[in-house]
Parts: C-alpha cells; structure tokens; sequence
C-alpha cells in the first residue's frame, strides 16, 4: 500500500535462487517465498530484518557459506562462523 514491499516471481528461475538473492541483501529486508493458490513468490519489504520459512544453520550455511550473516537460525542460537 505505501509502495515498500514487492511479492515477485521470474519465470525460469527457481524460487529458492530468488529468496538466496534476497536473503543476501540483509540490510533492512525482509524476504520469503511461499506458493498462494499455487502461484509461486518471493516477498521483498524494508521491514527489519527477517526470513520465511525459518532456515536451520546448515539451511543458512548453503546462503552464507562464508557464515557472515545477520540472520538467525530457526533454534535463534547464532554460531560461531555462522
């Protein structure tokens, strides 16, 4: 409604490379993907920084394979490295 969001899709490439593309951009958005009504999508906003559905370590290790990330692990135990 004020412009701050976008739910998005690109034909051809796979969801998950979208949401990984949003996922690194960790300053102040927000990113998930689900399926609505079996449209597939990817939701960007400029809300705090988030992530849907919940990623466990070895999930947000795949991401951030250097392990410097903001996100937090689904059990909220941020690791050494990661």
């Amino acid at each position: 409604m004020l412009g701050h969001a976008m739910d998005f899709y690109i034909p051809e490439v796979p969801l998950e490379q979208i949401r990984f593309a949003g996922l690194r951009l960790q300053a102040r958005w927000a990113s998930g993907s689900t399926r609505h009504r079996g449209s597939p999508f990817v939701h960007l906003d400029t809300g705090s920084i988030r992530h849907w559905p919940r990623m466990n370590h070895d999930q947000l290790a795949k991401v951030f394979p250097d392990g410097r990330t903001v996100h937090v692990p689904s059990d909220g135990k941020p690791a050494e490295g990661l």
